[in-house]
């Protein structure tokens, strides 16, 4: 089991381990209310996530994400005794936009494509 990001429910004494991409999420679903995004972005700063966490917040595969970390796309360290990935959640979040980018960037060019071949 790899360990969360640990977010106080009720009260300090209960903490439930909670994976930060549903956080993302929730705030998101929220409607985004004032101030959300200041928190998100300081939490993003300081939440570390495994690999594993890593690939379920980006919904993609881990072998995907460990190609990724492998070709320096993401920044990351790896754990002294065990070899694990351990990725910032604002360079997850940076690399998903940028991976987006040029998903949508060539998706605009194929459509480009289409229509000059198809009058």
């Amino acid at each position: 089991m790899t360990e969360r990001q640990a977010v106080d429910i009720f009260a300090p004494e209960s903490r439930i381990p909670i994976p930060a991409g549903f956080v993302a999420r929730l705030l998101r679903h929220l409607g985004n209310p004032p101030g959300a995004q200041a928190a998100l972005q300081a939490a993003a700063e300081e939440t570390e996530l495994s690999e594993w966490d890593a690939a379920d917040t980006a919904r993609v595969g881990r072998p995907f994400l460990a190609a990724a970390l492998e070709r320096g796309e993401i920044p990351h360290t790896v754990t002294p005794h065990g070899g694990t990935w351990i990725v910032r959640l604002s360079d997850l979040l940076a690399w998903m936009q940028a991976d987006d980018a040029k998903r949508r960037a060539a998706a605009d060019e194929l459509t480009r494509m289409n229509e000059e071949l198809l009058p």
